[in-house]
């Protein structure tokens, strides 16, 4: 997930921000709101990513995982991947790098 490029993670965090946001309009708490992501078989999770549940294994080895939506973008902003940007209480954002992380 993490190289020079960072159209992967910020796919990703854009959809941690809609899904927490689609939540917080909806009544719902914020987190309750989760992400689905594939990895392939054998793949180790970086130092402190967040813990999810295996939803499904599928015949190739990759799995699919639901993780919680605030702790994968908390990951992604305490590696500086992503900075996130509070445009007021109820809404988050994010500010896009172009360049690799750190």
């Amino acid at each position: 997930m993490m190289g020079k490029s960072n159209a992967a993670v910020l796919d990703v965090a854009r959809q941690c921000v809609d899904n927490i946001n689609f939540a917080t309009k909806h009544g719902l708490p914020a987190q309750d709101a989760a992400v689905m992501i594939t990895t392939p078989a054998g793949w180790k999770a970086p130092p402190k990513f967040p813990r999810g549940e295996i939803v499904q294994v599928k015949e190739d080895g990759t799995r699919i995982r639901r993780l919680n939506a605030m702790r994968l973008l908390a990951w992604f902003v305490g590696n500086r991947l992503v900075t996130a940007v509070y445009e007021d209480r109820k809404d988050f954002a994010i500010e896009e790098k172009t360049d690799g992380p750190g």
